[in-house]
């Protein structure tokens, strides 16, 4: 059993809300030498990524029927936005094709990258594959640098953008939420507690 079903019971939907947010503050936000004490000086807002990343997933994860959608996360004027582009039609498990550039071109001057989201169609992997975790890697320098993504049955998952292999990133992964990939309201107890 993974670590990121061990917390799956419904008796457990808060303490696993505040476990998963206390592991991705402490394991993908903050780096050596990286001031949490408040978002105004440090300018990471953590928990203000998560609650952005989970609506974006909300948007774009039912329409990710045979495509993945990827963004990145910025704050600009104290605000956190995405840049959004969507990937060529998949093929199956392996077809999917998402050119990030696209979304790197919008993201506007002077905002700062907090991190990075996409989606896995439903025809998709459940896996992160080589070319996920080397396009998050090259950007974990990046101060508060944070990377997400969701499975093709609506789950979303934090994972470690540091990681260098499929292996280390999927041992890495903490489930933050789902979302209905028909479209509905979420069927996660944690993403209606991170309100």
């Amino acid at each position: 059993m993974s670590a990121s079903r061990q917390f799956r019971g419904r008796g457990h939907a808060r303490a696993r809300y505040l476990l998963c947010f206390a592991l991705a503050l402490g394991a993908f936000g903050v780096r050596a030498g990286d001031d949490y004490g408040s978002t105004k000086t440090s300018g990471c807002d953590p928990s203000g990524v998560i609650e952005h990343t989970l609506s974006q997933f909300r948007h774009y994860g039912p329409r990710s029927d045979d495509r993945e959608y990827f963004g990145f996360i910025f704050l600009l004027n104290g605000d956190i936005a995405s840049a959004v582009t969507r990937g060529t039609r998949c093929n199956g498990t392996e077809g999917c094709v998402t050119n990030t550039r696209f979304a790197a071109q919008r993201v506007p001057t002077g905002s700062k990258v907090l991190g990075e989201w996409h989606t896995h169609p439903r025809t998709g992997s459940p896996e992160l594959s080589m070319e996920d975790v080397r396009g998050a890697n090259n950007n974990a320098g990046i101060r508060c640098y944070a990377a997400y993504y969701s499975v093709p049955n609506g789950e979303i998952y934090a994972w470690d953008p540091r990681s260098t292999s499929v292996p280390a990133a999927m041992s890495s992964r903490l489930l933050v939420g789902q979302y209905d990939p028909r479209g509905r309201a979420e069927t996660s107890a944690q993403v209606a507690a991170a309100r």
